[in-house]
Formats: structure tokens, sequence, C-alpha cells
């Protein structure tokens, strides 16, 4: 229930996930093109009185799935019970969306400046794709076709070299200068 101090604007932050693959990615965009941040967006006008427009932790490209990003945002009002409001939400989402997490959000935090990382997960697999996972793995023997190599003529044609991937993976261990990935914006 919202707490009847309209004037009052409180921060929130939601923890989400979300199956990319029918998105342009997280940010929103004009134009009618589905993104993560539009859906939020949608729902929380349905439940809260007014909204701010929502700021992820990170944009993801279009495609690309997300679990556990931190999303902050200005509501007008206090609300008396974040559980059930965040379940509540979730019946304003797709099914593609989900808030994992919702709470009130400390003074000053910001859900793009104050993340202190991130992880990445890339997946891929050798061999015929499982149509169960073709969504979420890059799948080895589809690039080798789509190459026009040519389709292997059996499936240990098309096995992966573990030991020359963990040789190259062993070079990304350690410390690395990625400033030039970084965002020039932060706040002073």
């Amino acid at each position: 229930m919202i707490r009847s101090d309209l004037t009052a604007r409180t921060a929130w932050c939601q923890v989400v996930a979300y199956d990319g693959c029918e998105f342009a990615g997280f940010q929103f965009q004009a134009g009618k093109v589905r993104t993560v941040q539009g859906e939020l967006e949608r729902g929380a006008k349905r439940l809260f009185h007014g909204c701010s427009r929502m700021v992820g932790a990170s944009r993801t490209d279009g495609g690309a799935h997300a679990y556990g990003q931190v999303v902050h945002f200005d509501v007008y009002g206090t609300r008396d019970s974040l559980e059930s409001d965040a379940l509540y939400y979730n019946s304003f989402l797709p099914p593609d969306v989900r808030v994992l997490g919702l709470s009130y959000a400390e003074d000053g935090f910001d859900s793009h400046f104050s993340s202190c990382g991130k992880t990445y997960l890339y997946k891929f697999a050798a061999g015929l794709p499982d149509p169960l996972q073709s969504k979420y793995r890059w799948w080895v023997y589809d690039r080798w076709c789509e190459r026009s190599r040519g389709k292997p003529g059996k499936l240990s044609d098309v096995e992966l070299d573990v030991g020359l991937m963990q040789q190259a993976a062993d070079m990304l261990l350690g410390r690395h200068d990625f400033s030039a990935f970084m965002d020039n914006k932060r706040p002073a």
C-alpha cells in the first residue's frame, strides 16, 4: 500500500533477470523497439503513482541475457510491503523479464556508478545443437555450416581442443588495464 505523502521521492533498487532473445538491448530506444528498460518502466507505471526513468548498472546488447542486474529509479511516496510489491510488479511484466528483488536504495546510490563489477558468461558447445539450449550457447557445428565450409563428415570433426582453449584463457588471468572500455562520464 502506498503511503499518503506523494510529495516525497524515494529511491528504489531492483534486481532483475531477463532472457534477451526478443529484446533490442536494455536501454530504452525511441520508436516501437522492445527493450528491457521499456518493459520495466511500463510495469512500474501500473504499480507506482510516479516513477522516474530507470537506470541499469549496465546496458546490454540485443540478444544478451542478464541475471542479477541492478536497476535504480525514483518513486513518489513510500510503500508498506516491498516483498508483495515485487510479486505484484512481476504480474505486470512479460514472462521474459522478472524482478528478483525490490528494496529502498541508500542515499546517493546509483546502479551505474555504484557498480563494483560485472561478470560475463559465454557458453558454447560442439556437436549437434540441443534445441532446449540453442538460444543460450554458441554452437560450433552451426557456425561451421553457416560459413560455407560444408557439413563435417562426423561430429568428431568439430571437437573443441580444450587444452588450447585453456592456454588462451590463461592469458586473461591477472590484473589488466581495461580503462579503454570504461565510461568517462563518472560524476565528480
